[in-house]
C-alpha cells in the first residue's frame, strides 16, 4: 500500500529559504532618450498602439525598453532603418546624422557593450525535464526510471518526473532545450515541491543511496550540528555544481536547525535537500 506523501517539506520557513538563495539584484535597461525623441517625431504616429502599422507597436517596444526580451525585433527595427524602410518612402526619411546616431546607439546596447563583441543576450537556464532527470539520479544515487522486464510491454511507464513536468514544445532554434524557449515555460514552485518530494521519498528504500549521502545508510534521532554541515554541504556541492557560498550553507543549516524541533535528524536532512533542490543554483 502506498504511503500519503506530507507536503511538509514546502513549509513558509522552506520557501523563504528559497526565496533568499534567488535573490539576486538586476539592473533596469534604460532607453537612450536621443532614441525616443526620434522615433516620437518620426514613427509613433503610425507604430503606435492605434496604429500598430505592419504590427509593430514601437510605442509599446520602447516603453519599458526590455533589450533581452525584444532582442529579434530591434534587430528587424535596425534592419529597416538601414535599408531606409523606415521611415516609408512616402514620410520624412531620416537624416544621415539620425541613422548614424541610432546605429552607434544599437552597435553599444545590441553588438558591442561596454565596448566588447556580444554574441547576444545571456540568459537564465533552468534545466529541462530529462536534465532535470538525469541531475537528480546523479545528486540522489537513486533510479527514478523502472526497469521495464516484460518485453511484450509496450508502453513504458512514466517517471515521477515524467508525470509532474511536461516535455515542452520547440522554441525557435527547433530544440526544446534552449534558454529561451524554457523561460517561455510556466511551471510553479509548488509543483516543483511535490516532484522533488516523491523523488526523495525514494530514500526510504534505498540504503545504498542514504550510504552514500549520509555516510551510513541509517542515521540515528540526532545528529551533531557539524555532521548536518557536512552532509549539507556535500550534496550541495554536488547539486549546485559548483562549491556553496558560506550565506547558502548558513540559510540551509538554519533551516535544517528548526526542523530538527519536530523532526528526525533523516527528516530534517531531507527538507534541507528539497530547500537545495528548489533554489535557483540548482534549477
Amino acid at each position: 500500500m502506498m504511503k500519503k506523501i506530507r507536503l511538509s517539506f514546502c513549509s513558509p520557513v522552506a520557501l523563504s529559504v528559497i526565496t533568499v538563495l534567488a535573490c539576486v539584484p538586476t539592473e533596469a535597461a534604460e532607453l537612450a532618450p536621443a532614441v525616443h525623441q526620434l522615433f516620437k517625431t518620426h514613427c509613433f504616429d503610425c507604430h503606435d498602439a492605434a496604429g500598430n502599422s505592419g504590427g509593430l507597436n514601437l510605442e509599446k517596444l520602447t516603453t519599458p525598453f526590455a533589450p533581452k526580451q525584444d532582442l529579434d525585433l530591434w534587430v528587424k527595427v535596425e534592419s529597416a532603418i538601414q535599408k531606409g524602410k523606415m521611415p516609408p518612402e512616402e514620410e520624412t526619411p531620416l537624416t544621415k546624422n539620425q541613422i548614424n546616431s541610432f546605429q552607434g546607439w544599437f552597435e553599444q546596447q545590441f553588438v558591442r557593450p561596454a565596448g566588447k563583441q556580444h554574441a547576444g543576450p545571456r540568459l537564465p537556464r533552468r534545466l529541462s525535464r530529462e536534465e532535470l532527470q538525469n541531475t537528480l539520479e546523479d545528486v540522489l544515487h537513486v533510479d527514478i526510471r523502472e526497469d521495464v522486464t516484460n518485453s511484450r510491454l509496450h508502453v513504458i511507464p512514466d517517471t515521477v518526473i515524467e508525470k509532474f513536468l511536461s516535455t515542452g514544445v520547440l522554441g525557435k532554434s527547433g530544440f526544446s532545450n534552449d534558454a529561451l524557449t524554457l523561460s517561455q515555460e510556466s511551471i510553479d514552485i509548488q509543483t516543483y515541491a511535490r516532484c522533488f518530494a516523491l523523488v526523495l521519498s525514494l530514500l526510504d528504500s534505498h540504503p545504498t543511496a542514504r550510504q552514500k549521502l549520509f555516510g551510513k545508510d541509517t542515521l540515528p534521532k540526532t545528529i551533531s550540528l557539524d555532521e548536518a554541515k557536512d552532509i549539507i554541504t556535500k550534496f550541495g556541492t554536488a547539486a549546485f555544481r559548483r562549491d556553496m557560498t558560506t550565506q547558502e550553507i548558513d540559510t540551509i543549516l538554519a533551516l535544517y536547525g528548526k526542523s530538527t524541533k519536530s523532526k528526525s535528524a533523516y527528516e530534517s536532512l531531507k527538507t534541507s535537500f528539497l530547500a537545495i533542490l528548489l533554489s535557483p543554483p540548482f534549477l
